[in-house]
């Protein structure tokens, strides 16, 4: 069947309309058909979408993106009638498929192509170890779910453990910002360093969890959360606490805390919220590749609160923080050396 029989051949069109629709939505395109819908959506020209298309021209569209599926496809498909019950929408028109793919363009290029972010999408049942190493990675797991990387984390995703009955991860090492779907049938559950469990249902929250620091941190934007350790200790957070568990002795210790801030270095920003001199130090040693010397007994007590940005020139952080903990610096064969 070419285009001109498929114009006029209304039945086999919606059928093959909803086919397509079908393979797009449970991501079973062929290699070909891939091709074509990647084709189809880089096709748009975004000056396009200003103003409202009128009815001559959606048309015209719709018409045109149609005749292209179907000179490059054909109907070398499989055209069973079928009773298919489709969940999310039902197609049964040329505009209606042409609106869609056009829409999914300019979706995806204002929701994916943001150039600070390496992005990965996954599928399930995968047995898979992430790593973003210098990088801030974007990982959108199969359930819709979206996981923002910082730099130096490890994730895993082990086989059999997330699929459509179950929503497990483990992160290895590292810090993540997670946005979670809600599935209440499927509570989602991440695994951390010393037998800690964080349980939720849908929600935003981040964890830090570097091995290089005494802590893990554990803070809540949206929705809320609970923590357990490995003696089954557990606690709930709501929006603006959070929770850190010490790596020596497990101790749990909540407080207040401004969630957004914490999760800011998405957006490059790095905030210290009471901070020890070693968390600034190791914040240093990640963004800068530096190494920062002091007396951690002279320090023990000083807490920091400051930000800045990874664009800030190290020699103004510098200068910031030893005003903020009373004490001079100076560069000794490419250590910084703080003094009081």
């Amino acid at each position: 069947m070419n285009y001109k029989q498929f114009q006029n051949n209304k039945k086999s069109k919606d059928v093959f309309l909803k086919y397509l629709i079908a393979k797009m939505d449970r991501s079973d395109l062929s290699e070909k058909e891939r091709k074509l819908m990647h084709e189809l959506q880089n096709s748009h020209n975004e000056r396009d979408f200003e103003n409202k298309l009128s009815s001559a021209q959606l048309k015209k569209a719709s018409e045109r993106n149609a005749k292209v599926i179907f000179d490059k496809i054909g109907l070398e498909v499989p055209l069973k009638e079928k009773r298919v019950v489709y969940p999310y929408f039902i197609v049964g028109s040329v505009a209606a498929i042409a609106l869609i793919i056009l829409t999914i363009g300019v979706f995806n290029s204002l929701r994916f192509n943001d150039n600070s972010f390496e992005h990965m999408v996954l599928k399930y049942d995968l047995n898979h170890q992430i790593s973003s190493d210098s990088t801030i990675k974007k990982v959108t797991l199969a359930d819709g779910s979206i996981i923002f990387m910082n730099n130096e984390t490890k994730i895993s995703i082990r086989e059999g453990k997330f699929n459509a009955f179950t929503r497990e991860i483990w992160l290895e090492e590292g810090e993540a910002f997670f946005e979670i779907k809600r599935d209440s049938s499927r509570p989602f559950i991440i695994h951390s360093p010393n037998g800690v469990t964080t349980k939720v249902l849908g929600t935003s929250f981040n964890i830090r969890s570097y091995g290089e620091l005494t802590n893990q941190v554990i803070s809540v934007n949206t929705g809320r959360v609970q923590v357990f350790k490995a003696d089954n200790e557990s606690i709930v957070l709501d929006p603006n606490y959070k929770v850190s568990i010490s790596y020596d002795d497990g101790e749990l210790i909540s407080s207040k805390s401004d969630a957004k801030k914490i999760s800011d270095w998405r957006t490059g920003n790095i905030i210290f919220e009471n901070a020890s001199i070693e968390e600034f130090a190791f914040r240093l040693k990640q963004y800068y590749n530096v190494e920062l010397v002091y007396d951690s007994n002279q320090y023990s007590n000083e807490l920091i609160n400051s930000s800045f940005n990874i664009d800030t020139p190290l020699e103004e952080v510098l200068s910031v923080l030893a005003k903020l903990v009373n004490s001079g610096y100076k560069e000794d064969n490419g250590k910084i050396q703080l003094k009081k």
